[in-house]
């Protein structure tokens, strides 16, 4: 077997997908540039751990469950009443998630309450959070079922848990 098809091998038993996928790039790169060794494990390294924060990311979304894909930079912050893009950014720093706190937005239909809330979702889900989406008439709807609600409490306190991982 040849280095090349070993070491593949090698990092797929050890599940360094992000190496395996990026290897061909990083021993170009480390041959025309003539890295020196510790400078190719830096290379792999750290393209191992953007891959995995990359899929991390992914995953998160996905089970986020987000309706759609909202940022902040779109928003409308002029039709919009008691809050403003200051106290928004504030929010993006997610301390409010390590305090424990909420964050409720209120207001009629169509100002844009859910964007706001998809788009800290968003910010939480790309800082290593995981978020879970729901609408306010979901969760009424549950909490109106004892058996529903038991349920509910055990994702929240899987969620609960998962935040402090």
């Amino acid at each position: 077997m040849k280095a090349y098809e070993q070491t593949l091998s090698l990092l797929k038993t050890l599940n360094l997908r992000g190496v395996a996928n990026s290897l061909d790039e990083v021993i170009n790169d480390a041959e025309i540039r003539k890295h020196s060794y510790i400078t190719v494990l830096n290379t792999v390294f750290t393209s191992e751990i953007s891959y995995r924060v990359k899929r991390r990311v992914e995953r998160n979304m996905t089970g986020a469950h987000f309706p759609v894909i909202k940022k902040i930079d779109p928003f409308d912050f002029g039709r919009v009443k008691g809050i403003g893009k200051s106290e928004v950014v504030n929010l993006l720093d997610c301390r409010w998630i390590d305090n424990r706190e909420n964050v409720l937005f209120f207001g009629p239909p169509g100002i844009g309450k859910t964007h706001l809330s998809i788009a800290l979702g968003v910010v939480a889900v790309e800082k290593g959070y995981k978020v879970c989406f729901e609408r306010i008439t979901n969760l009424i709807k549950h909490s109106r079922y004892p058996e529903d609600l038991r349920i509910q409490d055990q994702k929240n306190n899987e969620i609960r848990s998962d935040h402090h991982r």
